[in-house]
């Protein structure tokens, strides 16, 4: 079975990198089954050391989401995986406020769980797709009271004029988003279902934010991001050889030396 993963993931990973992701209903089970990853990135000595909450998009736990975790291996935490849509469709978070609100208060009680048990370690979101836009809506709803260590929001199907006070006040190493010009599969997908904060013709995921203020870090996809498995497209960004060289050294750095209060 191991020898079958590994010879079939250098194709799954090719065929998940294009633009137009047109496997995009096959390819999270596929993955599932193919990136199975038995390391124990949750362990009592790893929480005990802090916690790193990945938010997947509306697709639920895939191969996406296991990307992104393979990619933080070796940061000193816990690095957990969290279906926070549940049995629900993740799309209802376009149409629907209340359902949004919903599902990222129950997100945050989890978090409020792990504080209660390690208390002063930091947290850490890191959400992909309509996973980032949960993990922005959780430290706009923490705020300066419970805030979060830090947020890496990646394709966020938000508007471009989003608000960033309150995520920004949620936060106290800083709030990291990415977005590509050539993630067709978000635009389509907003275009249909509107962003989660509002219809709008264009999303951030794709064009970034309006936001200029210098505690919010962009990235934009650049084409020397493909020597790391990232070619543009809305999956890109869960390519675990990406993750692993453009975003665990914030995370590492976030972890080492978390302050206590807002940026």
């Amino acid at each position: 079975m191991a020898r079958l993963r590994d010879a079939l993931m250098p194709l799954v990973t090719r065929m998940i990198q294009l633009p137009l992701d047109p496997v995009l209903v096959l390819v999270p089970a596929l993955g599932s089954f193919l990136c199975r990853d038995r390391k124990p990135f949750v362990s009592p000595e790893r929480l005990a050391r802090g916690l790193v909450v990945v938010l997947p998009g509306i697709e639920g736990p895939s191969m996406y989401a296991l990307g992104v975790r393979r990619g933080l291996r070796e940061v000193n935490a816990a690095v957990t995986i969290v279906n926070w849509a549940g049995i629900w469709p993740g799309g209802a978070a376009a149409f629907s406020r209340r359902f949004f609100q919903w599902r990222t208060e129950l997100l945050i009680e989890r978090i409020r769980r792990y504080r209660r048990e390690h208390p002063g370690k930091p947290v850490i979101i890191v959400g992909h797709s309509g996973g980032a836009a949960v993990a922005i809506k959780a430290a706009e709803i923490l705020g300066p009271g419970e805030p979060l260590t830090g947020v890496i929001a990646l394709a966020t199907p938000f508007r471009p004029d989003h608000d960033f006070t309150a995520a920004l006040a949620g936060v106290t190493r800083g709030l990291v988003t990415c977005h590509s010009s050539l993630d067709l599969q978000l635009h389509l997908l907003t275009l249909l279902g509107g962003n989660f904060d509002g219809r709008n013709f264009r999303t951030a995921g794709r064009c970034g934010f309006d936001c200029r203020d210098p505690r919010l870090t962009q990235i934009a996809w650049t084409k020397s991001m493909r020597a790391a498995g990232h070619w543009g497209g809305h999956i890109g960004w869960a390519a675990a050889p990406w993750v692993r060289e453009h975003l665990a050294p914030t995370v590492a750095r976030w972890l080492d030396d978390p302050p206590t209060s807002p940026i």
